[in-house]
């Protein structure tokens, strides 16, 4: 008898951006190839990751809800961690399907449903986009940059800095 189970699959971007399609069927032919069958799949989102996978910060996410022999799962499980798509995963056997997940995951099977391409990953000192401002991916500004204020030199403007004393009639000198 089959169980049913829950997957989380951390896929790598890069295959995301050749087509959802062909990322999610990587993930549910290898299930089929293990005497499996999906019940439901579908895109969960692509998000920053925690630390870096396989030398990828950021990934898509899908879940996946599936029936398979308990006794193919290890086979399964040695596909999984041979692949060079999926980065990580989970599966959990549960009993029965959530509510409201097969209609979820019709939405994916719409004419207009469109996944976004992924951003651009960036790890270290290494830049995997082109050298063009718009492809870098977005920062928010360092918190400790002050704010640079333009500064006019006219002596009406300059104002007096009062000079701590170093305990003689001579002030310290301004940095």
């Amino acid at each position: 008898m089959a169980q049913i189970y829950e997957g989380m699959f951390v896929l790598d971007n890069d295959v995301v951006r050749t087509g959802w399609g062909t990322a999610k069927s990587h993930v549910t032919d290898l299930i089929a190839k293990h005497g499996g069958t999906v019940t439901t799949a579908r895109h969960f989102g692509e998000r920053k990751l925690a630390y870096s996978m396989k030398n990828r910060s950021r990934a898509t996410y899908l879940l996946c809800y599936y029936e398979i022999p308990a006794g193919n799962i290890p086979t399964l499980i040695r596909d999984l961690d041979l692949s060079e798509t999926v980065l990580r995963y989970l599966t959990l056997a549960v009993d029965a399907i959530p509510e409201g997940e097969a209609e979820a995951a019709d939405k994916e099977t719409a004419a207009d449903f469109i996944v976004a391409e992924p951003p651009r990953d960036e790890v270290g000192e290494f830049k995997l986009w082109d050298e063009k401002e718009e492809d870098a991916p977005r920062r928010a500004p360092r918190r400790d940059a002050a704010p640079k204020e333009e500064s006019e030199d006219s002596d009406d403007s300059k104002e007096t800095v009062a000079a701590a004393t170093d305990g003689g009639d001579q002030p310290a000198e301004e940095n």
